[in-house]
C-alpha cells in the first residue's frame, strides 16, 4: 500500500489543499498531483470524507499516553473520517490517517465521496 494516495513522497502544496494556505475548499480539479494511482482526486485535503466504519482499535491497538484520544471513543457512535480539510496539517495526509466525529455531528467540515461506473 502507498503511504500517500499518489505515492511515497511527502505532500507539498501542489498536491494538497491542507495547511490552511488556501483558507477553504477548492474544486476537485485543483491538484492533478494529488490523483492516485486510480486517478482518484482530493483523497487528501479539501475535507474530511465520512467512511462506512465505527471509530475503533486497529489490529495490535496499544493504548499509549493518547488513551484519552482514542479509547474512550471506540464506543460505536463515532464515525471515522479520512483524507483531512483544508486546516489540517499535511504532516496528516498518510492513507492510514483517521479522524473521527459523534455521527450525529452536523457541523464539522466532512463530505462524502461518490462514484459511478
Amino acid at each position: 500500500m502507498r503511504r500517500y494516495p499518489w505515492g511515497e513522497t511527502p505532500p507539498t502544496a501542489l498536491q494538497v489543499n491542507m495547511d490552511g494556505r488556501l483558507g477553504g475548499t477548492v474544486p476537485v480539479s485543483a491538484f492533478p498531483g494529488g490523483d492516485s494511482g486510480y486517478g482518484c482526486r482530493q483523497m487528501a485535503g479539501n475535507v474530511w470524507e465520512w467512511t462506512a466504519s465505527a471509530f475503533g482499535a486497529y489490529t495490535g491497538f496499544v493504548v499509549d499516553a493518547w488513551a484519552d484520544y482514542s479509547v474512550s471513543y471506540f464506543d460505536g457512535r463515532h464515525g471515522v473520517l479520512r483524507g483531512g480539510l483544508w486546516a489540517t496539517r499535511g504532516r496528516a495526509a498518510w492513507n492510514s490517517f483517521r479522524g473521527f466525529q459523534p455521527l450525529d455531528r452536523a457541523d464539522a467540515f466532512v463530505g462524502f465521496r461518490t462514484c459511478a461506473i
